[in-house]
């Protein structure tokens, strides 16, 4: 499916953030590509507040504020991360993990599938792994979504 509608769907069943920045400026030559301006397009009309980029972000061609509306391959469950994994290894692995996905409730709601993990995340755990000298890391599941971390 097309980003945009992806984002309109996202609208219309209520999945998004509680915060979202909106942009409504459509001089922006970088409009069409940034989730602020495009979340705009699809504001519920009974949102009369909130927060937005101000006109004067937007210097010569570029914006301060731009971020790219993008579809990605999110990940989560980490049965497969330990398949392989030395029993000596796994504790060190789980508490790295847990360092860098912030803290040990937010680990289990990624393992769970609560939470999903962008690609830097992924990328952040598989070099966990590889320092310990493991290779090959596959998450549980894996599925195309909106990166609406921007919003």
């Amino acid at each position: 499916m097309e980003k945009k509608k992806l984002l309109q769907k996202a609208f219309i069943d209520g999945n998004l953030p509680s915060h979202i920045t909106y942009c409504f400026l459509d001089h922006c030559q970088q409009k069409d590509d940034c989730i602020h301006y495009q979340c705009a397009l699809y504001k519920p009309v009974g949102v009369t507040k909130g927060t937005t980029v101000f006109p004067d972000a937007l210097r010569s061609e570029s914006c301060a504020y731009f971020a790219p509306l993008r579809i990605v391959r999110m990940a989560w469950g980490f049965d497969r991360l330990f398949t392989d994994v030395k029993v000596k290894d796994a504790p060190a692995l789980r508490a790295a993990m847990k360092a860098c996905l912030g803290s040990k409730g937010q680990y289990y709601r990624y393992k769970l599938g609560q939470l999903k993990l962008l690609p830097e995340q992924q990328d952040a755990i598989r070099q966990i792994f590889a320092a310990q000298g493991y290779g090959h890391v596959a998450f549980d599941f894996y599925d195309e979504e909106l990166d609406l971390t921007q919003c």
